[in-house]
């Protein structure tokens, strides 16, 4: 179960009347794809596998091999694609990834126990995750973005390591956070947006040793731009915070480190968030 600072874990969601809120938030429509060897309905929740080189066209589909997408997939009523072996690459090529928004444990792309992975060029919209890692260490997520999916557009939890997530947006995501990291160490988030989400752009929650730079987060509606939660040892640096909701940073960490957290900050910048630029005060530039 994923710590959510007093919000609900995984699997434990039950929303009223979110059915109604996704179909009129984005547009669905059975997605008729072909994979090289005729048409086939993207609709099945049956796993597909091939080796050494795969091409994925359905919905749950485990991933064994290296993979390009041809054709996009979905709307899938569980997860999208599992990624089922360690050390592959999976290239959307740009394709989407499409769920229905109505399945409270699933994901776009989901890794469990998994290393040495590349994701890239994915698009992953309307899942109630959009890109989950579960205790899966050192791999990297690079280009892709995670839109309008239910709870948070990148999740790792459980002890997801040594990752690096370069160049991800994460947009509009309808009840969470859009980057979120619980109980992880020495992750690299770099260059990454997230925008107009539900909570916070991005969290740390009782996590450490982890290197935010150069990341954006703008316009998340009820919470912060960068949220900072029991976590200590983490660095921040040339990220910037706009416009959101409360603060820009808000670190609720004691310790010996810039302005009396546990965490280290640099150039760190924000720019007419709605309570001030930070909490406390002091963690990045005055605010414009």
């Amino acid at each position: 179960m994923v710590p959510r600072r007093g919000r609900p874990g995984i699997g434990r969601v039950v929303v009223t009347g979110l059915v109604v809120l996704i179909l009129i938030a984005a547009t669905l429509g059975a997605v008729v794809l072909t994979a090289g060897r005729g048409a086939k309905s993207s609709t099945s929740a049956e796993s597909s596998t091939t080796s050494p080189t795969q091409s994925a066209s359905e919905c749950d589909a485990r991933i064994t091999a290296e993979t390009t997408l041809n054709e996009n997939i979905g709307p899938c009523p569980g997860d999208g694609l599992v990624i089922g072996a360690n050390g592959i690459t999976l290239d959307c090529a740009g394709h989407t990834i499409n769920g229905t928004g109505t399945n409270d444990t699933s994901a776009g792309i989901r890794l469990t126990g998994m290393s040495g992975i590349t994701v890239e060029n994915c698009y992953v919209t309307e899942f109630w995750y959009g890109l989950v890692l579960d205790n899966s260490s050192n791999n990297s997520f690079v280009r892709n973005m995670a839109d309008k999916n239910v709870y948070d557009g990148f999740l790792l939890y459980s002890s997801s390591d040594g990752n690096v997530l370069s160049g991800n947006t994460a947009n509009d995501n309808v009840l969470g956070d859009g980057f979120y990291i619980g109980n992880s160490s020495s992750d690299a988030l770099i260059g990454n947006t997230a925008d107009s989400n539900h909570y916070s752009g991005f969290v740390l929650d009782g996590s450490s040793r982890n290197a935010l730079t150069n990341n954006t987060a703008n316009d998340n509606h009820f919470e912060y731009g960068f949220y900072l939660y029991n976590s200590s040892r983490n660095s921040l640096i040339r990220n910037k915070a706009v416009e959101n909701r409360a603060y820009g940073y808000f670190d609720n960490s004691v310790g010996s480190d810039k302005a009396g957290t546990a965490n280290m900050y640099g150039d760190d910048t924000s720019i007419d968030n709605g309570a001030g630029g930070s909490k406390p005060r002091g963690l990045a530039t005055p605010q414009l």
